[in-house]
C-alpha cells in the first residue's frame, strides 16, 4: 500500500512538472543564460543525527519537487526516508537482575510541504536559502526483546526471561526548519546540500515516549526546467 502511494506521489510529481514546463512561456528569452527556471527536481542522501537517548546515527534519502514563484520565494513537495538504529541497552539492577532490550529501529517516510525563502537565481554560482515545512511521517518501529537475566536457585545458574514486542506502524505529525546551499555545476545542474532538524518521537528501555529532535544533513544534485 506504502509503496503504491509513493508511486502515485511522484506520477502526480512529474506530470505537474510536465504541464507547468508547457505552460511557461520562453519567448521572451533571447538565450538559454537568461532563462528564469521555475521548477526544480532533487535528489539528495546523507546521514541522521537523532538527540533521544539510546538512539544512534542513521541514514537517508529525500526527494524534493519545487516551483520557484521568483527569484526569492519558492515552494516544493518534499518526500524522505530514514533509517535509524537503537542502540541495545542494558541495565544492572542492584538486586543482580539484569535488564537488556533490544530492537525499537525506526524507519521514517516523510511526506511535507516545504516553503523556501531566499537566493534562487540560476545564473548566480552560489544560492542560500532557508526553509520551514510540516506534514505527516509514517513511522516504523521493528520489534522489541526484553530480556531479564537473575540467577536461579532452583537451576543454580542464571537464567533468562525474554518477552517480545511485535513491531507496529504509527503516523503523527511532522514540521522541520533548516538552511541550504547549491552550487551551479552546468546551465541546469546544481550541487545541493541541506541541513534541517525535525522533532522526533522515540521509546525508552520500558517503551515510554521520548521526544527529541533528528539532524538531517543530506547533498546531492538539483535539475532545474
Amino acid at each position: 500500500m506504502k509503496k503504491n502511494i509513493i508511486t502515485v506521489l511522484l506520477c502526480v510529481s512529474f506530470l505537474f512538472i510536465r504541464f507547468v514546463h508547457a505552460q511557461t512561456d520562453t519567448s521572451k528569452h533571447n538565450s538559454l543564460s537568461d532563462k528564469p527556471y521555475k521548477i526544480f527536481i532533487a535528489i539528495n542522501a546523507g546521514m541522521d543525527f537523532p538527540n533521544i537517548n539510546g538512539y544512534s546515527k542513521g541514514y537517508g534519502f529525500q526527494l524534493n519537487v519545487g516551483y520557484y514563484f521568483n527569484s526569492r520565494l519558492g515552494i516544493r513537495a518534499d518526500i524522505e526516508a530514514d533509517f535509524i538504529n537503537r542502540e541495545d541497552q542494558m541495565y544492572h539492577n542492584p538486586d543482580g537482575v539484569t535488564e537488556k532490550v533490544t530492537g525499537r529501529n525506526m524507519k521514517l517516510i516523510t511526506f511535507k510541504a516545504d516553503l523556501l525563502y531566499g537566493n534562487f537565481d540560476a545564473n548566480s554560482f552560489v544560492n542560500t536559502y532557508i526553509l520551514v515545512g510540516a506534514g505527516v511521517r509514517e513511522k516504523n518501529y521493528s520489534s522489541r526483546t526484553y530480556a531479564q537475566t537473575y540467577f536461579s536457585y532452583f537451576t543454580n545458574s542464571d537464567t533468562t526471561k525474554r518477552t517480545m514486542n511485535e513491531a507496529y506502524w504509527k503516523t503523527d505529525f511532522s514540521v522541520g526548519i533548516g538552511a541550504g546551499i547549491n552550487l551551479k555545476l552546468a546551465n541546469k545542474l546544481r550541487f545541493t546540500g541541506e541541513l534541517q532538524y525535525m522533532m522526533l518521537e522515540g521509546l525508552s528501555m520500558g517503551e515510554e515516549k521520548l521526544m527529541g529532535t533528528n539532524a538531517l544533513f543530506k547533498i546531492g544534485i538539483a535539475y532545474l526546467f
